[in-house]
C-alpha cells in the first residue's frame, strides 16, 4: 500500500499548496536530499490570460512523482464555475502546480445524524463538473476530495461522526453514498484523477465494520475509474489501522499531519528540524505504513 504525505502551505488567500508523496518513506531515493523547488510570486492579482500563458512556470521538480498542485475550494452552488475557472491560468503561471485539489462539503445535523446532505455551501455536480474538465483543459491533474461538516453542536466535525448500533452505521454509510454519488459520476466523466472516499473520519474509520467501508469502496470504483485514496487524520497514527485500509482497490492512505517537532514552545534551531522530522514524524508514518502493508 502506498502511502503519502500532505505537506501544506499558504501560498495566499484562497489558495493553498500541497506535494503528495507517493513513494516508500524508507527508500533511498526518500532519504536524499535535493535542493527544493522554489516557486515566487509577485503578483496576486487576475491577469489577461494570453499574458498569464506566455509566462507559465517551467518548474523543474527534482521529484517528479510528487503531486505537487493547489488547494482552491469554492464555497457556492455555482462555486467551481466561470469566475473560479477564470483563475486557474493566473494559479498554475505563478505557482507550476501540476494537480488541482477539488472539494466537496457534505453535511450532516449531528455527529450521530444518518442523513448525509448538501448545502448552500456545496457545489452542484453540474458546477462541479464544469470546474474538473475546464482544469482538466487548462493541464491540471484534478484530485476530487470529500469534506463533511457536522452542523451542532459547534465544536463538531467529521472526526467525531459516531454510531451505537449496526443498523446506523448502514443507514449513514447508505446516505453518505448516495449524496457523494453524483459528485463519483462528475469526476468519472470529466476526466478525474484521483478521489477520496472520505476525509478525517477518525471514530468512524475504526469504529463502522469493514465490510460498510469495502462496500463504500466497491460503489465508488465501480463508477471512478481512476486511483482512490483515504485521507486521514494524524491523531489516527496511533491504533493499528483497520482491515478495509489495506482493501487493494485503495491505493494511496492520505495523512494530514500536524504533529509537533516540539513540546515546548521554544525556538528550535533550523538546522535540527530535519532531525526531529525524522524522529518524531517520519517513524510515525513508518510504522503506520509498515502495518498497512
Amino acid at each position: 500500500m502506498l502511502l503519502f504525505l500532505a505537506l501544506a502551505l499558504l501560498l495566499f488567500s484562497g489558495w493553498e499548496g500541497y506535494l503528495y508523496i507517493h513513494d516508500n518513506f524508507t527508500s533511498s531515493a526518500a532519504s536524499q536530499v535535493t535542493k527544493p523547488v522554489v516557486v515566487r510570486s509577485t503578483a496576486h492579482g487576475f491577469e489577461n490570460e494570453d499574458r498569464v500563458v506566455s509566462r507559465r512556470s517551467t518548474v523543474q521538480y527534482k521529484r517528479p512523482d510528487f503531486e505537487a498542485g493547489i488547494v482552491f475550494p469554492e464555497w457556492a452552488p455555482d462555486g467551481y464555475g466561470t469566475k473560479w475557472q477564470q483563475q486557474l491560468p493566473t494559479i498554475q503561471a505563478q505557482t507550476g502546480a501540476w494537480w488541482m485539489e477539488m472539494t466537496v462539503l457534505l453535511s450532516q445535523a449531528t455527529p450521530n445524524s444518518t442523513q448525509v446532505r448538501t448545502n448552500q455551501s456545496a457545489p452542484t455536480p453540474q458546477a462541479f463538473a464544469s470546474g474538473i474538465k475546464a482544469a482538466r483543459e487548462q493541464g491540471y491533474h484534478v484530485f476530487v476530495v470529500p469534506l463533511m461538516g457536522v452542523d451542532s453542536p459547534a465544536d463538531q466535525w467529521a472526526g467525531t461522526i459516531q454510531f451505537s448500533n449496526y443498523q446506523d452505521e448502514a443507514q449513514w454509510f447508505d446516505s453518505y453514498w448516495r449524496t457523494y454519488q453524483p459528485y463519483v459520476e462528475a469526476a468519472a466523466q470529466n476526466g478525474a484523477d484521483q478521489l477520496a472516499i472520505a476525509t478525517e473520519m477518525v471514530i468512524l474509520q475504526q469504529s463502522a465494520p469493514a465490510t460498510l467501508w469495502n462496500t463504500l469502496i466497491s460503489r465508488i470504483h465501480s463508477v471512478f475509474p481512476g486511483t482512490l485514496t483515504y485521507d486521514m487524520d494524524w491523531s489516527s497514527l496511533g491504533p493499528a489501522p483497520p482491515s478495509w485500509m489495506s482493501n487493494p482497490l485503495l491505493a494511496v492512505i492520505g495523512i494530514s499531519e500536524y504533529i509537533q517537532l516540539a513540546n515546548d514552545r521554544t525556538r528550535v534551531d533550523p538546522r535540527e528540524i530535519p532531525g526531529l522530522w525524522k524522529t518524531v514524524v517520519k517513524t510515525a508514518l513508518d510504522n503506520f505504513s509498515l502495518q498497512v502493508g
